[in-house]
C-alpha cells in the first residue's frame, strides 16, 4: 500500500473532477473519469473494481492508501465524510465540510460543503423547500451558493450526465454517501421531491457562467414529470424527465411555450402575442414539443 497520488500536473484537474463526481456528474468528456470510488480503507475494493472498466483507467480512487494493484488515478483521503461535523482533506489541499440540510439557511459557506439529509428536521425543511419550488420554480439561495454539494442525482435514475459512484465505509459498500436507503431516496415517489432534486442536480452540473431559471412544477399538469429549465446566460433550454432521468434540449421558444402553460391564461395570451398567433396554435405547438419528448396528453 502507498499514498502515491496522481502527478502534480493532474492533481488540480483530479480534485475538480472529484467534486463533480461526488454529486454524480461524469467528467468523461473533460477529464476521462466515469466512476468514483471513495473508501475509508476498511474493505478491499476488488468487488468494486469488478464493476468498473479497464482496471480503473476511467475511475478516480480516493482512499487513505493506494492499493498495490490499482492502476487508475488516486488521491489521498484524510479525515471523515458523510456525517455532520466531519471534515475531509482530499489530496492534501481540498477541505470539505459535512453539514446537515437543516442548518443551511444559517450557514456562511466558505468552501466545498457536503450537505446531508439525515434527521427529521432536515427532511422537513427539504420537503418544505420542494413544495415551494413546485409553486414558484425558485430554488433557495442557499442551494445555489458555489461550493454546496448534494448527492441527489441517484434519485433521478440514470441519465447521460450521471457517474457511477461507490462509497466504502465501515466495511459496507453503497452507491451514495448517505447510503442506498437515504431519506431522499425513500420519498422519491413524490414528483415534487424528484423535480426539486433534479433542479439541484442541474444547477450543480451546469457550467460556472450559467444563470438557470426554472418553470413552476405543478403536480396536476399533464407534463408534471418534466422539469423545465432555461439558462439565461447561454440561451439554452433544458427539460429533464424526472421519472426516467432523460435530458432534452429546448429552444428558447419551446421553453417559453411550455412555461406559459404552467403559469396560467395570462401567460398563454402573452406567448400568443409574442409569436403573433392564437392561443389554440400555441397549444398545438406545446403538444408537438411534448410529443417529441414522448409525452402525450
Amino acid at each position: 500500500m502507498t499514498r502515491e497520488e496522481v502527478t502534480a500536473e493532474r492533481r488540480d484537474a483530479a480534485l475538480m473532477s472529484f467534486l463533480q463526481l461526488l454529486f454524480g456528474v461524469s467528467t468523461k468528456e473533460s477529464n476521462r473519469y466515469e466512476s468514483l470510488i471513495v473508501s475509508d480503507g476498511s474493505k478491499d475494493i476488488s468487488e468494486v473494481d469488478d464493476q468498473i472498466h479497464d482496471n480503473g483507467a476511467h475511475a478516480l480512487l480516493v482512499a487513505p492508501q493506494k492499493p498495490k494493484d490499482w492502476e487508475g488515478d488516486f488521491l489521498v483521503f484524510d479525515g471523515g465524510m458523510g456525517q455532520e461535523g466531519d471534515q475531509t482533506i482530499i489530496g492534501g489541499s481540498l477541505v470539505i465540510e459535512t453539514v446537515s440540510y437543516g442548518v443551511l439557511p444559517y450557514l456562511q459557506v466558505s468552501g466545498p460543503t457536503y450537505v446531508m439529509i439525515e434527521k427529521d428536521e432536515d427532511w422537513a425543511r427539504f420537503l418544505k423547500d420542494s413544495q415551494k419550488f413546485s409553486l414558484t420554480g425558485q430554488l433557495p439561495t442557499y442551494l445555489t451558493t458555489p461550493g454546496i454539494i448534494m448527492d441527489v442525482g441517484t434519485v433521478l435514475g440514470c441519465c447521460a450526465s450521471c457517474a457511477k459512484r461507490f462509497f466504502v465505509r465501515d466495511g459496507v459498500t453503497t452507491t451514495t454517501l448517505a447510503g442506498d436507503d437515504s431519506m431522499v431516496s425513500r420519498y422519491s415517489d413524490d414528483v415534487r421531491v424528484r423535480a426539486f432534486a433534479a433542479a439541484i442536480f442541474l444547477v450543480q452540473a451546469s457550467v460556472s457562467n450559467s444563470r438557470i431559471v426554472f418553470s413552476p412544477q405543478s403536480v396536476d399538469a399533464d407534463d408534471a414529470e418534466l422539469l423545465l429549465a432555461y439558462d439565461e446566460a447561454n440561451g439554452r433550454g433544458i427539460a429533464m424527465n424526472v421519472d426516467s432521468g432523460c435530458l432534452f434540449s429546448l429552444s428558447a421558444d419551446s421553453f417559453l411555450v411550455l412555461d406559459a402553460f404552467r403559469r396560467g391564461q395570462d401567460a398563454k395570451i402573452a406567448a400568443s402575442h409574442k409569436f403573433n398567433i392564437g392561443v389554440d396554435e400555441i397549444e398545438r405547438a406545446r403538444d408537438y414539443v411534448l410529443q417529441r419528448m414522448g409525452i402525450d396528453d
